[in-house]
């Protein structure tokens, strides 16, 4: 495995880069020689970088990396690195620079906007793989991107709340969405969602708000939509997407360390990582207690047409379900994918999206979100 000496630093900036969180020295303070701790020789070593708070106990940062440390463990590596509070490419660049030298043989980036800076950092470091979440930038050797097809989940979520519009009168969904993996995934993420809840109740529309990762923010969203809209989130979702992210992480770290050199790396994995329901990496919460009994079968008919890839939401045909529980029916019907003022994406009949138009390129909201 690629292994470096210890290193001799002298420079005040340099030093701070191993100090996570740590304010900057004076100009005059004078700051003497320090050996930079690496780990012991042959150990494998995982790498963190995060726009987040490494300590953080809950969200989108603390469940990636509670996955990489579970992957880690599962796997006998001891240590996992994190480059926590990275924001910038310059701090990008800082963050891989401090990994590198600390000897990490595999570095994970979360943050969908590193995703420029941390391309050109895996040329620089041809000796460790790279694997970006939410991105589409990648290479041949030793850099991949990773997510999941959340969109498939999501739609499944949206046929439960399509049921509670009916039952509840209110054809008006709040969806409060963090923007965290990327603009394509977000907007894959709301259409399908929206698409689930029209495919039950074709008069629903969905109220899309932005939110900030806080939860004083998240209080103000909620409350500013709680006036019309039936206001959605974690706490009163009948269900909502899961990612199995540790299974990922187990499969990358697992293939850096049996592979003689990086620039295997994407050949080993097969290229860029999009698992689905298929593969079950994606899949979704139990349903609540108060779910209308007609979801769960009209969930579990659209999962098995997902699953046997006969059908994929965004494609030219739209499930409509009909019946009452017990006797809930599909039908696929031809149909426009349009978006939201008009323009045709997919037209009726034709196959879904190609992969890279989901994860990288999705620039648009469907009819009835707003």
């Amino acid at each position: 495995m690629r292994r470096p000496v210890s290193l001799l630093i002298a420079s005040s900036l340099l030093c701070a880069c191993f100090m996570s969180g740590c304010e900057g020295f004076a100009e005059e303070t004078q700051v003497p020689q320090v050996t930079v701790p690496v780990a012991a020789q042959g150990e494998f070593i995982v790498g963190v970088i995060c726009h987040g708070n490494k300590r953080d106990t809950e969200g989108f940062d603390a469940a990636h990396i509670e996955a990489v440390r579970a992957a880690a463990d599962g796997l006998g590596v001891s240590t996992v690195r994190i480059s926590d509070e990275v924001e910038g490419d310059v701090a990008v660049r800082n963050a891989v620079e401090d990994l590198a030298e600390y000897g990490c043989d595999i570095i994970f980036d979360i943050d969908f906007d590193h995703m420029s800076a941390f391309a050109d950092a895996a040329e620089e470091y041809p000796d460790i793989a790279f694997c970006q979440y939410g991105g589409y930038f990648n290479n041949e050797t030793n850099f991949i991107n990773y997510s999941g097809r959340m969109y498939q989940a999501s739609y499944l979520a949206g046929i439960a709340e399509g049921y509670r519009s009916l039952s509840s009168g209110n054809n008006e969904i709040a969806y409060e969405a963090y923007e965290f993996a990327g603009p394509s995934q977000l907007h894959s993420m709301a259409n399908a969602f929206a698409l689930g809840a029209q495919a039950v109740n074709p008069d629903a529309t969905v109220d899309l708000q932005l939110i900030e990762p806080d939860a004083e923010s998240t209080e103000e969203t909620a409350e500013a939509l709680s006036a019309e809209p039936v206001v959605i989130d974690t706490s009163d979702m009948l269900t909502y997407p899961v990612e199995d992210l540790q299974s990922f992480y187990e499969l990358a770290i697992s293939t850096s360390m049996y592979e003689a050199s990086a620039s295997e790396f994407v050949s080993n994995m097969g290229g860029d990582f999009y698992g689905g329901l298929f593969d079950g990496y994606v899949s979704w919460a139990p349903l609540s207690e108060s779910c209308p009994p007609e979801a769960s079968e009209a969930i579990a008919l659209a999962y098995d047409l997902m699953l046997s890839g006969q059908w994929d939401v965004f494609s030219g045909t739209a499930l409509v379900f009909e019946g009452d529980a017990g006797n809930v029916s599909v039908t696929q019907v031809p149909q426009d994918l349009t978006a939201a003022g008009g323009n045709v994406i997919v037209e009726a009949g034709s196959p879904s999206l190609s992969d890279n138009v989901i994860r990288g390129y999705m620039d648009f909201y469907v009819e009835g979100i707003d």
